[in-house]
């Protein structure tokens, strides 16, 4: 079973390096609401409600924004149960905190698909 693996491994990784080496590769763009999402995590005067109002419109970004902050590193003592909740948790303080900036941006690549 390991050299199985280790071979897949071996090959994925082979096929993901060509892929990048590609001179005509090109990330996918992010989508809207993460852009949006980035932008607002620059201005000072943004809200909590904003960055809710944001993730409300994209139900896969916000699923892994509670699942974010449901894991070891996010989790307190009380339960997350609204986006409001979660945006707080990571560190919403006038600007979206690095956990969602990093989550927004983080989707350009779990979006992606290598062929």
């Amino acid at each position: 079973m390991r050299v199985t693996e280790s071979l897949i491994t071996t090959a994925l990784r082979e096929r993901l390096i060509a892929v990048f080496e590609d001179p005509s590769y090109r990330p996918p763009p992010l989508p809207s609401v993460a852009m949006e999402l980035l932008t607002l995590s620059n201005k000072t005067d943004a809200r909590a409600s904003d960055v809710v109002r944001l993730l409300e419109q994209d139900e896969m970004l916000a699923g892994s924004v509670m699942r974010l902050v449901g894991s070891p590193i996010y989790s307190g003592r009380n339960a997350i149960a609204t986006l409001k909740e979660a945006v707080v948790r990571l560190g919403f303080k006038g600007r979206a905190g690095p956990g969602l900036r990093g989550h927004a941006a983080q989707r350009r690549v779990r979006r992606g698909r290598v062929r």
